[in-house]
């Protein structure tokens, strides 16, 4: 019994733990938390309504995710946005990732997969805030990591789009038919079964998008 009421000890702690890290990490990637603000675990702890131990660990998943930063006697910090230096690591990283994702996508799809899919995550053609793009682009992205049925891969993936989502949101969240059509490809490919098809065509997404944000930061 008393290993019982342990494991539901931890188990509720590790629950509002997890809670604690989405709403940080959303006021990170909305920049409620704007970079270089210091994160104050006491003061997190009162505004949240928690004790101090969930916020602490859910700095220390944000600072693995490279949201957050860590110096000793100082605490934590909200990492600053991606420099020119940064966002092209970032687009690396994932021109290595997401066109193998999108090819065992297009190999590992289910019915079910298909099914789900809405028009809608293609891009939110016709909106008019950025946000609404920028979300667009990211739930489309995640369909093509659910269809390849490998949570890992999805985990790494899900990091990165943070980073992602800060960048867009606050450089450069423009977006419009090219994505659409960028999009739509890979879509088809993957519906069709292709892998090689829609791994190209993801990687043809990746770097026409890394000259879109370059054409962004001239």
């Amino acid at each position: 019994m008393v290993a019982t009421k342990a494991r539901s000890r931890r188990i509720r702690r590790q629950t509002l733990a997890d809670e604690v890290h989405q709403e940080v990490r959303r006021a990170i990637i909305e920049d409620e938390l704007a970079g270089d603000e210091r994160l104050t675990i006491d003061v997190l702890a009162e505004q949240l309504g928690v004790s101090a131990t969930p916020v602490r660990e859910a700095l220390t998943r944000l600072a693995s995710e490279g949201l957050a930063s860590y110096e000793p006697l100082v605490g934590y910090r909200v990492e600053p946005p991606l420099d020119a230096e940064g966002l092209d690591r970032l687009m690396e990283a994932r021109g290595l990732l997401e066109p193998r994702v999108a090819k065992l996508a297009a190999e590992r799809r289910t019915e079910e997969d298909l099914a789900g899919f809405d028009l809608h995550l293609l891009v939110a053609e016709g909106a008019d805030e950025p946000w609404d793009h920028v979300a667009s682009d990211v739930a489309f992205h995640t369909w093509v990591a659910t269809c390849a049925h490998n949570p890992f891969l999805s985990a790494a993936l899900r990091d990165l789009r943070a980073h992602v989502l800060i960048y867009r949101l606050g450089v450069a969240p423009a977006t419009g038919s090219h994505t659409v059509a960028e999009h739509r490809a890979i879509h088809e490919a993957i519906a069709a079964g292709d892998g090689s098809g829609s791994g190209a065509a993801m990687a043809a997404h990746l770097e026409r998008t890394r000259r879109r944000h370059e054409g962004d930061q001239r």
